[in-house]
């Protein structure tokens, strides 16, 4: 795999004189957002992001893979025209509209392959619901990031988040109702 042909100057990491500019790298691809690195892992480019650029760019991608699937939801959802190899197809699948998108931002496309994560394996595990998974994972993943923008520990909000799960998978267990014929249905 080679590298292409056009190249812009890589900005120095320090104004100090004893690190040297980084050499002019030869890549095709924009450069990278502010706060972002480029590196180069055999010969393909990898963007590291952290801090708020990297969570406004997951939050985008999330956000709109969400609403693309979101209106699909209920008896009265949607049908989603996505463009398949030239032919286009009406879906109203939570799971198959999250593997079709595509973000070209990178942040943006990552945070879109979490909700596809989530949808592939609801989907797998239950056979339905992605589409409900999708939007509960925005809003728990929006009001997560909302929590740590405002000062929030991370690790202290994972631990509640998964404590919270623990209780309610307990409750639901204590208030359902095993079905094994069609007359447990009916009552």
């Amino acid at each position: 795999m080679s590298l292409t042909t056009a190249s812009f100057a890589a900005p120095a990491c320090s104004s100090s004189s004893s690190w040297p500019p980084l050499p002019r790298w030869p890549c095709r691809l924009p450069r990278p957002a502010r706060g972002c690195r480029r590196l180069a892992v055999r010969a393909d480019v990898k963007v590291i992001s952290s801090g708020d650029a990297c969570r406004r760019g997951l939050a985008a991608g999330i956000h709109k893979l969400a609403d693309a699937v979101s209106v699909t939801l209920g008896p009265k959802g949607r049908n989603v025209v996505i463009d398949q190899d030239d032919v286009p197809k009406v879906i109203n699948d939570g799971v198959t509209i999250a593997k079709a998108i595509e973000l070209p931002n990178s942040l943006e496309h990552a945070g879109a392959m979490l909700l596809q994560e989530i949808a592939t394996k609801t989907n797998s595990t239950v056979g339905d619901g992605t589409t409900t998974a999708i939007i509960l994972a925005r809003e728990i993943i929006s009001l997560g990031l909302l929590a740590v923008a405002n000062g929030a520990n991370p690790v202290a909000l994972r631990k509640g988040i998964d404590k919270a799960v623990h209780e309610l998978l307990g409750i639901l267990k204590t208030k359902s109702i095993p079905v094994s014929t069609k007359e447990d249905i009916k009552g």
